[in-house]
């Protein structure tokens, strides 16, 4: 695919809809990369006026070995939550620990492990989902966490994106890993 200088492409990766694969991976060449500009915008087709929010687009140099953090996430009852954690591995299997640690005090609250098993003639890349991770019972009450990811592979790289949908408006907050 070739796109003219100064120019744009749309790709349709909504007609992709996959619940399994819900992100899209692209790899331009090293040499170009770093001069190529993304943007993702999603909205509510079903509201008119709806002008919708960013989804970060993660770069290779966004993607960190060992622990990731994400601070400062709010928790309530109003929200739902996704954790989406995606993997350059270069293995098959993907094993990632995700904690929760108090923002007020850092005291551990709760874990939840992830595991999944790529076939054999897939691509070699993972994302991993966490639904509602923050509803946990441990979490109620607390005003904010800090929510740590980590691989046990510790060549891993990963890069996280978690999303609190407000259950009043449909409102969308993304937030991403350090």
């Amino acid at each position: 695919m070739l796109v003219a200088g100064h120019g744009a492409l749309q790709l349709p990766i909504a007609a992709r809809r996959n619940p399994d694969d819900p992100g899209m991976y692209l790899f331009p060449p090293i040499d170009v990369a770093g001069r190529l500009h993304f943007g993702v915008r999603v909205h509510n087709a079903a509201q008119p006026g709806d002008i919708g929010f960013d989804v970060p687009v993660a770069r290779r140099t966004d993607f960190r070995k060992g622990r990731l953090q994400i601070v400062n996430v709010p928790v309530s009852d109003r929200f739902r939550s996704l954790l989406r954690i995606y993997d350059e591995m270069n293995s098959l299997h993907s094993r990632v620990t995700v904690r929760a640690y108090d923002m007020t005090t850092g005291g551990f609250l709760v874990q939840r492990v992830l595991e999944q098993f790529l076939p054999t003639d897939g691509p070699a890349r993972a994302t991993l989902l966490l639904h509602d991770f923050l509803s946990a019972p441990e979490l109620r009450g607390r005003g904010s966490v800090r929510v740590e990811i980590e691989e046990v592979d510790p060549n891993a790289s990963l890069w996280a994106m978690l999303t609190l949908t407000d259950n009043t408006n449909d409102r969308v907050t993304v937030l991403t890993s350090q």
